[in-house]
């Protein structure tokens, strides 16, 4: 069974009788992906390197995720006239700000460790 439907779905039913292969891969995602395998043999530190950093981002914006989920939780319990006075809320925030800010910077440095990363792999 074959479909041109770029992101199918079918039935539960249906999904039990077939096995789904997806034969859209991109040229640049198939180069990524050797290079990974060559460079993760020839040089496996700079592979576990760009893993890390790769896990390390997802993490950060998990961070991210999870304060942004607390602030909006806590906006949504406070009462408008008195929001001021919450302390967890103005806490909540502080952490906010202050983890952004080190996420900010970790990436940055991210960031220059890939370019570095990338450069060494198109060798």
């Amino acid at each position: 069974m074959t479909t041109t439907i770029p992101n199918p779905h079918y039935s539960p039913e249906t999904c039990v009788k077939i096995c789904l292969i997806n034969f859209a891969i991109t040229e640049s995602g198939l180069k990524d992906q050797m290079m990974s395998k060559v460079v993760s043999i020839e040089k496996a530190e700079i592979e576990s390197i760009r893993e890390e950093l790769i896990k390390q981002s997802a993490e950060n914006e998990e961070k991210l995720k999870n304060f942004e989920d607390q602030i909006l939780d806590g906006l949504k319990k406070a009462n408008p006239d008195t929001i001021l006075d919450h302390d967890d809320l103005i806490d909540t925030l502080a952490k906010a700000k202050t983890e952004a800010n080190n996420i900010k910077a970790s990436q940055i440095e991210s960031k220059l460790k890939e370019e570095e990363i990338r450069i060494v792999r198109d060798k």
